[in-house]
């Protein structure tokens, strides 16, 4: 059994390394292709068994990894992003969009796809997500007015769309089918709780690691205890029944807010290390959260999930970014690419009990290559959308993820 673990393992490093490969050569998103070749990997059987495995526990581990690491890149951005005018526009109409996102498709997942109200609600919010990590390096120094609501609205977002899956599950275990005055109020208190001991985890670590980094620079020193300090800080807070997401997302804002020396080396580390992580979650993604048979039926739902979604999107636009051309929303509304903190979120999430997880999980996968290609085709029209020049990619390790 080792050494067929360690064959699995093997395969799915050269399946990666194979997806990765292709995707540049071709031109195609690599999330899309390793998700694919997860899902394929999946399929493989032999006597009713997966023939690539990947245990468990590296699973579990692997995904908190990388879950902590985009959540931290991803809140870390909140105060290195300059401000611009469209900032509170951008805030408005993103709060709108989740709103609608929850209300709508959250309805239409339980009509499409029998969910019960709790993973309605999950799969919803990981339908609104967005690729910070993409969209940030993509459109950060577009002067654009769509590109500029893109770039606020997912630095905006995403923390908060990565915690709230997880608030939702916690709800559900304390709440259950029935709501009394007393569970309400043991619920406020239990909120409350997690959000002042992740928040005091948070400072204590900051203080001391932070400090640390502020007397001196080193290449491989400071970013090696940057992450320690981050990845104390979650472990700390989830061993004391607290939210390590909230400790994260604190302690990201902190080291945002606070000069340290060689501040921008160590971002453009942790960013490279973040790119190896992407590449992992989304084939893992595809291998371990695949858990339905692929029919028509299943791919016209989740097709109209989608329409839907991009429609929403298109009014939460209309309502909210009046000043914008038709074209500028059309482009909003098109440009919805879920990354890696949806395929981290999905991989975390599959520990979690729950009947319907599994299933809907496997639809989220459908979501992200639909909303993946769906922004390249808006990429690919922005001229004809936005006028002006064509929007020159960045040959960047995001790039194509």
């Amino acid at each position: 059994m080792d050494y067929y673990l360690i064959l699995s393992v093997l395969a799915l490093i050269i399946t990666g390394a194979a997806g990765a490969s292709l995707g540049r050569r071709t031109g195609i998103p690599r999330a899309i292709i390793l998700i694919i070749f997860g899902i394929i990997l999946s399929l493989l059987r032999y006597e009713g068994n997966r023939i690539i495995q990947c245990p468990l526990t590296a699973a579990e581990a692997i995904a908190a990894v990388a879950f902590i690491i985009v959540l931290f890149q991803s809140a870390s951005i909140i105060n290195l992003k300059e401000t611009d005018s469209l900032s509170k526009k951008a805030f408005a109409f993103s709060s709108l969009f989740i709103f609608l996102s929850v209300v709508t498709v959250s309805s239409f997942s339980v009509l499409f796809f029998k969910f019960d109200f709790f993973t309605a609600l999950i799969f919803s919010v990981l339908a609104a997500q967005t690729a910070s990590e993409f969209t940030i390096l993509l459109f950060r120094k577009e002067r654009r007015r769509a590109c500029s609501v893109l770039a606020d609205e997912s630095v905006l977002t995403t923390p908060i769309l990565m915690l709230l899956p997880f608030i939702i599950l916690e709800t559900k275990g304390l709440l259950g089918s029935v709501l009394t005055p007393s569970k309400t109020l043991s619920y406020s208190i239990f909120i409350a709780q997690q959000l002042i001991i992740g928040i005091s985890t948070a400072v204590l670590f900051s203080i001391i690691f932070i400090k640390a980094l502020k007397k001196s620079y080193s290449k491989i020193l400071s970013p090696a205890v940057l992450m320690l300090g981050v990845m104390l800080s979650y472990i700390v807070a989830q061993y004391i029944n607290s939210s390590g997401i909230i400790a994260v997302i604190t302690f990201a804002i902190i080291f945002s807010s606070t000069y340290v020396k060689g501040k921008d080396s160590i971002i453009e580390f942790i960013r490279s290390v973040e790119t190896p992580a992407r590449l992992t979650v989304f084939l893992l993604a595809g291998l371990l959260a695949w858990n339905i048979g692929l029919t028509i039926g299943i791919i016209i739902k989740t097709i109209a999930i989608f329409i839907i979604l991009v429609c929403i999107r298109y009014l939460a636009a209309e309502i909210t970014l009046n000043e914008l051309s038709f074209g500028e929303k059309a482009f909003i509304a098109l440009s919805l690419r879920k990354g890696a903190a949806t395929a981290a979120s999905i991989l975390t999430l599959l520990f979690y009990n729950g009947g319907q997880m599994r299933s809907m999980l496997s639809i989220v996968l459908i979501l992200i290559i639909l909303s993946i290609t769906s922004s390249k085709i808006a990429e690919a029209s922005l001229e004809f959308l936005l006028g002006g020049s064509p929007l020159k990619i960045r040959r960047l390790d995001t790039e194509e993820i």
